[in-house]
């Protein structure tokens, strides 16, 4: 049996809390953009830089290896300080932490040059502010909120409110990779990307509700561009609003981009797209299990594809002539609720608007499978703040063809 359990993973992120500052470690108040340089250039180990509330320019982080974190923080997060662009190069153990980062050009945050040990956490990230009005493909400024390349390692980018760039986040090379919590809204294409990445915790993530995409766009929630293994994917939410998306999209055409050993459980995705969870045919060792992925039914009605070389415990949305209960899966329809299988006995409400939709409408139906039986009810109700109810009467788990 295979577990998922990036230990390695999990331990570094664990361990860098734990570390004691030095004793010799100096906290730095700046007001202004030449005390941050000279703190910059001053910093030590464990040493803490609190920037006081207004505007600065870019940070440029450049061969700056610390054995412990050099923490750039708001000195009052209430009223963040705002800086410009972002960037680390070839540096270790440098945490950005409660900034605002509006920025520019290819990307706002980038991370690069095999740099490791890196936080980017609790800070909102963005390019030029959209008319939100009148959003215009014209208008974004940035073409990634972070960027992270070069074989960089542990690196990880927590409760993030990433928005009004044309991707949110991309990975591209590295191991050890945390995303967690992160909110990513108004995008031109994608929220979040990855490639040539091993031992991957993508955990807790929302996908954008307001999407401007242009024609040509191929808009996902999360795409895997190159090879990712050894990740855990786990209580993401991508509720489509205004425009549709692929869901966890593992693509590539070549056998270099084979997605290997990854776990996808008790994420809940809403859409328009036919591709709900899918991995390309290099692809092996998949485990997909627990996920709730619907459909709206605003428009045509599809059978939406989830893959993965176990598929267990999920709900997914079909179309009536294929709606069943194939071994632990549950293919739920929305055309006749006379029927069995219907989205009613399951899920609270079929929101047909799907701008409109929120949590709410997920709420498992009373002594239903999906109370925790099947799909992402562990996930559903923690957003909705309530315990669940242990089912004691629920549709037999046998398998079941409606012609």
């Amino acid at each position: 049996m295979t577990f998922y359990r990036p230990f390695h993973l999990l331990w570094c992120v664990l361990a860098s809390s734990l570390i004691a500052s030095p004793v010799n470690a100096l906290t730095h108040v700046v007001s202004n953009d030449s005390e941050l340089m000279g703190a910059l250039q001053t910093a030590i180990d464990g040493d803490t830089i609190k920037l006081s509330s207004g505007e600065y320019g870019p940070i440029v982080l450049e061969s700056k290896r610390f054995n412990q974190f050099l923490t750039i923080t708001s000195a009052n997060k209430n009223n963040p300080a705002k800086v410009s662009n972002i960037e680390i190069a070839d540096s270790s153990f440098i945490k950005i932490d409660s900034l605002e980062v509006k920025g520019s050009g290819s990307q706002v945050v980038y991370i690069r040059l095999g740099s490791n040990d890196i936080e980017v956490i609790n800070s909102e990230i963005h390019g030029q502010l959209l008319d939100r009005d009148q959003p215009n493909v014209d208008d974004f400024s940035a073409s990634f909120g972070i960027r992270v390349l070069d074989n960089s390692a542990r690196i990880s980018l927590i409760n993030n409110n990433i928005h009004d760039v044309q991707n949110a986040t991309a990975v591209f090379g590295g191991s050890d990779i945390v995303l967690r919590g992160n909110y990513c809204d108004w995008v031109l294409s994608d929220c979040y990307k990855f490639g040539g990445v091993d031992t991957l915790l993508f955990e807790n993530n929302f996908g954008a509700r307001n999407i401007v995409p242009e024609s040509t766009s191929h808009v996902d929630f999360m795409q895997a561009q190159g090879s990712v293994k050894n990740g855990v994917f786990r209580g993401n939410v991508a509720i489509m609003g205004n425009e549709s998306f692929q869901g966890l999209f593992f693509g590539g055409n070549d056998p270099e981009d084979a997605h290997t050993n990854n776990l996808i459980e008790n994420n809940l995705i809403y859409m328009q797209n036919g591709n709900g969870i899918t991995f390309n045919e290099y692809s092996s060792g998949n485990t997909v299990r627990f996920n709730t992925v619907l459909h709206s039914p605003k428009d045509l009605v599809r059978n939406v594809s989830v893959g993965g070389d176990v598929k267990e415990f999920n709900v997914i949305i079909s179309r009536l002539s294929r709606s069943r209960i194939e071994d632990t899966n549950h293919y739920i329809q929305y055309e006749d609720s006379t029927r069995l299988l219907h989205y009613d006995h399951y899920y609270k409400n079929l929101a047909k608007d799907s701008s409109l939709i929120s949590i709410e409408d997920f709420r498992p139906v009373e002594n239903s499978p999906a109370v925790d039986q099947v799909g992402a009810f562990k996930r559903i109700f923690e957003l909705l703040g309530k315990p669940q109810s242990r089912n004691t009467n629920f549709l037999p788990a046998i398998n079941l063809l409606i012609n």
